[in-house]
């Protein structure tokens, strides 16, 4: 446990330590901090060797594409991709430590996953005719991640040979929480461009995009964006003005959109909590979050208006 995990960790700790404090006392344990400022601090030393903070990743990467011709200047490309991750994380503060010691022994297992998945299909079409160049795409694409946690703490371990396996016979067990959240996401795009001999440019886009984590008739948004340009240098009038490589005029109108809100932020949320039921204390729900129905996508709207030059 190296890490400058807030006010705690190894590191912190030494850099708070005053080096004429002995690392143990006259019994054998770790002498706390009395420097000015940083009074009953823990020992780096007692960090080093009595907390275990040990993070055990598995993570499986795969991609997967196909693309097929059936047509000439036509292309078919699908898509699929993974991304799925087992994590534990097995904590232990020993109760030589000051804060292990107050409680005797402090043990924590945190187990997280999370499955991705992601889908994009695509189809794209170009033709040159002459002086013409045309060129469409269409698409549609999902994805989805699902995360979930779980965690259990535990106090008064029997003895730190335990370590964190010893929750199971722990004095006081915490309540287990779990975490779960699905975000998923649907998009339909298209493009489409027109080129005349490089001199009259026409760029045409629209996507839909459906996401998850907004109400009922606010989950989908409409993006649509055009641009155009004219490159003066190209035309004929142009032919015998040596000092200029390009002079293009430009401008373009879009809508983009974020949806980076979180999960269930529409939506009334429950949580679970104990409470007094005549002489005793029970597990029950209740109230967490207001959810917000009239979430929506943030739509904003950008126009440009250029000029590139180049000599």
């Amino acid at each position: 446990r190296t890490g400058l995990e807030g006010n705690r960790g190894t590191l912190n700790s030494a850099m708070k330590m005053a080096p004429t404090i002995p690392v143990y006392d006259e019994n054998g344990d770790y002498l706390p901090n009395d420097f000015p400022g940083a009074q009953g601090n823990e020992n780096p030393l007692a960090y080093a060797n009595e907390v275990l903070d040990n993070t055990i990743l598995n993570n499986v990467l795969a991609n997967l594409t196909f693309k097929i011709t059936p047509l000439k200047d036509l292309d078919i490309s699908v898509k699929l991709g993974t991304n799925v991750k087992r994590q534990q994380n097995n904590y232990y503060l020993s109760s030589e430590t000051i804060e292990g010691g107050k409680v005797n022994g402090q043990a924590t297992i945190t187990n997280a996953s999370t499955d991705y998945w992601i889908n994009e299909n695509i189809i794209s079409y170009k033709k040159e005719i002459n002086k013409h160049r045309f060129s469409a795409m269409g698409g549609f694409t999902m994805e989805e991640n699902i995360w979930e946690q779980n965690m259990i703490t535990a106090t008064g371990i029997p003895t730190d040979a335990f370590s964190y396996t010893g929750v199971g016979s722990a004095e006081t067990i915490g309540m287990p929480t779990v975490y779960k959240t699905r975000t998923a996401l649907m998009s339909f795009l298209g493009r489409a461009t027109y080129n005349y001999a490089d001199v009259y440019l026409l760029t045409l886009t629209d996507r839909m995009d459906g996401n998850s984590g907004f109400s009922l008739g606010n989950k989908w948004g409409n993006f649509p964006s055009v641009s155009a340009a004219w490159r003066i240098s190209q035309e004929k009038f142009m032919k015998n003005i040596d000092f200029l490589d390009n002079l293009k005029i430009r401008a373009g109108w879009g809508i983009t959109g974020n949806s980076r809100i979180g999960s269930y932020r529409s939506l009334c949320l429950l949580t679970n909590s104990r409470y007094v039921l005549g002489d005793n204390t029970v597990a029950g729900i209740g109230p967490n979050k207001i959810g917000n129905a009239d979430l929506r996508w943030e739509s904003t709207e950008m126009y440009n208006l250029g000029l590139d030059v180049a000599l």
